[in-house]
């Protein structure tokens, strides 16, 4: 399954014959084509700048493009959520953490091949898309590497930050001596990305105490295109029927609540 793995230490390893990989951008363009065949709009480059609300309940949000009345809204704002929460004085405990991942040049990686992760280095590799043969590796800290502290610039959108060898070479390490052949193989290139994590590696999901009808999807620790799906179904549950379907207490917002 994985001839390129070093497994002489290994002593177990788990199978997911259902593992799969995705283009982020295609996948959220497949979404967003879903809910507009459903009747959704979905307007770009607006910023919210305001969360109305009346007698604790919220009635609307205010943007740059004016002000949108509405019974319901969910704060979806990934790492800028807590910005949005502060609005109307709902708690969202994310952070913005620099996420750091490489690429190989091409080493036969073959395609259909499994993602491979190795929990005790906290590392993950899969067959990078867009270089035919090479291999994408990243890792996790335990003590990740924090970012925006004065917070997220008006202008940033998902670019690249400044490369940070010496905070991710521990995860180099790790990686060439699961799988060698990368060493010889060699780095093509190198990235540095910012996302949103939470302080218990958790989601952020449902209805915030603080102000009702303010339904919170956020958090997701670099596994939004994942969990986005069943995200929204969660939420759009939890929206009519009051209650998701499934038992999501580990990930309710309420847990951070100061009762």
């Amino acid at each position: 399954m994985w001839p390129l793995m070093q497994t002489t230490d290994l002593i177990g390893a788990i199978h997911i014959p259902k593992d799969g990989q995705t283009l982020p951008g295609e996948t959220a363009e497949a979404m967003a084509k879903g809910a507009k065949d459903g009747g959704v709009s979905i307007f770009t480059g607006i910023k919210v700048t305001g969360i109305r609300q009346r007698k604790g309940a919220v009635t609307g949000v205010s943007t740059n493009r004016g002000d949108i009345e509405c019974e319901v809204v969910v704060n979806c704002g990934g790492m800028w959520a807590r910005e949005i929460g502060l609005m109307c004085g709902v708690s969202v405990p994310l952070h913005a953490a620099e996420h750091m991942y490489l690429v190989t040049n091409p080493m036969g990686i073959p395609e259909g091949i499994r993602s491979l992760r190795d929990p005790d280095e906290q590392i993950y590799f899969r067959r990078d898309q867009q270089e035919e043969g090479a291999l994408l590796m990243g890792g996790f800290e335990s003590e990740a590497k924090p970012w925006g502290m004065e917070g997220i610039p008006n202008d940033f959108s998902f670019s690249l930050l400044e490369p940070d060898w010496e905070h991710f070479k521990v995860f180099w390490e790790s990686a060439v001596y699961r799988v060698p052949a990368m060493k010889e193989a060699g780095i093509n290139r190198f990235y540095v990305s910012a996302e949103s994590f939470t302080p218990d590696n958790r989601y952020i999901l449902g209805e915030a105490p603080e102000l009702t009808n303010f339904f919170v999807a956020a958090g997701l620790n670099s596994t939004g295109i994942a969990a986005g799906a069943g995200t929204v179904l969660a939420i759009a549950e939890w929206i009519v029927e009051g209650h998701p379907t499934m038992d999501l207490t580990e990930v309710d917002i309420r847990r951070f609540h100061g009762f």
